[in-house]
């Protein structure tokens, strides 16, 4: 699979135990693959996972216009050079240009340019990776295809194609039973058993991981849609702070206009027989769920415009 039709990503799985290392990157691949219909390649280096994916649909479209289907997709990049221990490259692939920065065998970036990158983008790509700028860029690597992939250096190479691990393994199996061409046709008959058997398993697998990144992205927002309602609702209720003004309120006022704005800034509008707005400020204040309270005469001599921010008891800053 051209490069220029390839996403790339780096997966650190370091911190998960190695049986279950291949079914945590099969999820965070799928929540990252930028595709619809997402296949992938990864290729292993200790606990680090380099990770390429592309769409399904553009790896059979020749099998669509009459060519045969390919058996397996390789991800171009695994088929030219080599891996390096550490360093930036520029390698020219089928169709453009292909940045790489490396550390100790793992590919830590990848990038595609259509045309030879520009000194800026070149820069640009490795400041990306913590790399320091270059006012140059270097020569294209010119790397013909190889026959095989190239393999991490620091594991055993491990590199399977997750999309397509189904035909992979009952192709290997039925490699297996070419080259033991003498075994009696009770073995044959038990290694197809046991491929089958495997095929089921990794299915289920799939099933359950799938299941498990449904729900977890559900609950993620349902939680999400919880604290975006718990958001809208005022710290103080209506009542409460209706009740808490008539006990700290001189007698004889009337309100007159009432405001509750994006929940927690109050505005009203008093009629007081003989308004003090120092004394409206100080009684507000004394009931423990107004803060930063202020109150100006109004447009009629016996108003008295009073603003305040609504706080929970609990977090009166006054306490």
């Amino acid at each position: 699979m051209g490069r220029s039709l390839c996403a790339y990503t780096l997966v650190d799985a370091s911190q998960v135990p190695v049986p279950q290392r291949r079914a945590f990157v099969l999820a965070q691949a799928k929540r990252w693959a930028p595709f619809a219909d997402p296949s992938f390649y990864v290729a292993w280096s200790g606990s680090a996972a380099m990770v390429w994916s592309w769409s399904t649909a553009e790896a059979l479209a020749p099998a669509l216009q009459g060519e045969r289907r390919p058996r397996r997709v390789l991800p171009e990049t695994v088929l030219r050079a080599e891996p390096r221990d550490g360093g930036a490259e520029l390698v020219r692939v089928d169709e453009g240009f292909e940045g790489r920065a490396w550390s100790d065998g793992v590919l830590q970036a990848s990038a595609w340019w259509a045309a030879e990158p520009s000194a800026a983008e070149w820069s640009a790509f490795l400041r990306g990776t913590g790399r320091p700028a270059q006012e140059t860029v270097p020569v294209a690597l010119e790397a013909p295809l190889r026959t095989a992939a190239w393999h991490a250096r620091r594991d055993a190479g491990v590199a399977l194609d997750l999309g397509r691990h189904r035909a992979s393994i009952v192709l290997a199996i039925a490699a297996l039973g070419v080259l033991a061409i003498c075994v009696p046709l009770g073995s044959a008959l038990r290694l197809w058993g046991e491929a089958r058997r495997l095929e089921g398993a990794i299915a289920r697998q799939e099933v359950l991981v799938a299941e498990i990144m449904a729900a977890r992205e559900k609950a993620e927002g349902d939680a999400a849609a919880i604290q975006a309602h718990l958001a809208l609702r005022p710290p103080v209720g209506q009542v409460r702070t209706l009740a808490a003004m008539l006990r700290a309120l001189p007698a004889g006022w009337t309100l007159l206009e009432w405001r509750l704005l994006e929940g927690v800034r109050l505005e009203a509008v008093l009629r007081v027989d003989a308004p003090d707005p120092r004394a409206v400020v100080r009684g507000l204040e004394a009931a423990r769920i107004f803060d930063a309270v202020s109150a100006e005469m109004g447009a009629r001599p016996d108003e008295i415009v009073v603003k305040a921010t609504l706080v929970p008891a609990q977090q009166d800053p006054r306490s």
